[in-house]
């Protein structure tokens, strides 16, 4: 099945845009942890954080990692190589790997949310898109 250039480049684009989007959570998942924390001041200013991550965590690190890495290699070749079969068992397989790592992922929930006493008492601001200006507030929060 020929496919028109149009349809290609659109398949090129999004071949590239899983590479980014897939490199850019492999990095935020191995460098960034330490920041999936909650962060409390004390009295004089001082500022401590409490990792909502258990040692659990880096347990479960290998399986997004060579998640990510089948899913980045699997975009190279479809780049590459325009098969119809090939892209629909890559793009399959895709999802069954997603569904994979969120499976894991319940192996080390829940977190370690006992860090905050009042973990639900955070500034949060969630508006609607089409109208950012209205909201709830509650206390210092915002809902909506």
């Amino acid at each position: 099945m020929e496919l028109s250039s149009w349809t290609r480049t659109g398949q090129i684009a999004s071949d590239i845009f899983i590479i980014f989007v897939t490199a850019a959570n492999l990095i935020f998942l191995t460098r960034f942890h330490k920041y999936i924390a909650w962060r409390t001041t004390g009295p004089d200013g001082s500022v401590t954080r409490l990792s909502m991550l258990t040692k659990d965590y880096f347990k479960w690190l290998p399986v997004p990692v060579t998640a990510s890495i089948l899913i980045m290699l699997a975009s190279i070749v479809m780049i590459i190589y325009d098969g119809y079969w090939f892209r629909q068992i890559a793009l399959g397989s895709f999802s069954v790997i997603g569904i994979v790592v969120a499976v894991s992922l319940v192996t080390i929930f829940p977190f370690d949310l006992a860090a905050s006493h009042n973990w639900w008492k955070f500034d949060l601001a969630i508006y609607y898109p089409c109208v950012p200006s209205q909201s709830i507030p509650l206390g210092n929060q915002c809902f909506l």
